[in-house]
């Protein structure tokens, strides 16, 4: 793990939104490993407490609701009660509903859109001031997603979510290197997670959560600024949308539910 590494993770601290479960919970297990303090973020309380229990001297529970005014309000100075520095932070922390209706459902889209876009842009307000006082390289990394790369059924909120943090993260890129913070971006394809477990339609080339842990490590310790997996994924979606017509046609068609037909 952390081959090649133009920045070595270890001895880091590092703040990681959804810790609680999925690929934000293994990468707080691989990083903790490697001898660095990791800050977990989620709201499952009792997960990260015993994610804490396992690596007693490397994580720290920070557990707050990614939709709560309140809380975003408060972190500052729960913060001061861990550290006043970070080297590092992934926002890793996401959701996806579902439209089975695609001409209604603006509840969902502001549900996905407040954890998995905007809170993005909330932890990275709250994490600018103390990465700048990292005596290291810090970076940022914000989990989008594969999905951004080309249409798929029912996945307008999800998908739509997922591009704005794709282009968002592209631009802070630009803004935040002349004050020191690298900016990555991380564009996982299937992962088996929780989330994932949920889908009712087949996944390809779907790879397990700590497959992926290893390949994001492994990115941000050779210091890139785009993170994309399943290689072989990737390539299938671009020469989709290089040619339009096959993936509206009868790839999109098949990805359909059998109720939708």
């Amino acid at each position: 793990m952390f081959s090649k590494s133009a920045y070595p993770l270890t001895e880091k601290t590092v703040w990681i939104t959804g810790a609680s479960s999925g690929i934000g919970l293994q990468l707080s297990r691989d990083l903790a490993s490697k001898n660095n303090l990791i800050i977990a973020s989620g709201r499952n309380t009792s997960a990260l407490e015993q994610l804490q229990q396992q690596f007693p001297n490397n994580i720290v529970v920070l557990s707050f609701d990614l939709s709560n005014d309140a809380h975003w309000a408060s972190l500052p100075s729960r913060f001061r009660d861990f550290t006043d520095t970070l080297d590092g932070v992934i926002a890793a922390a996401g959701i996806c509903e579902y439209l089975d209706d695609p001409l209604t459902g603006q509840a969902i889209y502001r549900r996905v859109f407040e954890v998995n876009f905007f809170a993005m842009i909330r932890t990275l307000s709250i994490a600018v001031p103390l990465l700048k006082k990292s005596e290291s390289k810090a970076f940022f990394a914000g989990v989008s997603s594969m999905a951004a790369q080309a249409p798929f059924t029912r996945t307008q909120a999800y998908g739509a979510s997922k591009a704005a943090c794709e282009y968002w993260l592209g631009c802070q890129r630009i803004d935040l290197e002349p004050q020191g913070i690298h900016v990555i971006t991380i564009s996982p394809g299937f992962v088996d997670t929780p989330l994932t477990r949920q889908n009712d339609f087949p996944m390809p080339t779907l790879i397990s959560v700590e497959e992926a842990s290893d390949i994001i490590c492994t990115g941000i310790a050779q210091n890139r600024k785009s993170i994309v997996f399943p290689k072989r994924l990737l390539w299938m979606l671009r020469i989709y949308r290089w040619f339009p017509g096959l993936w509206f046609g009868p790839i999109a068609r098949k990805m359909r539910r059998a109720q939708d037909i």
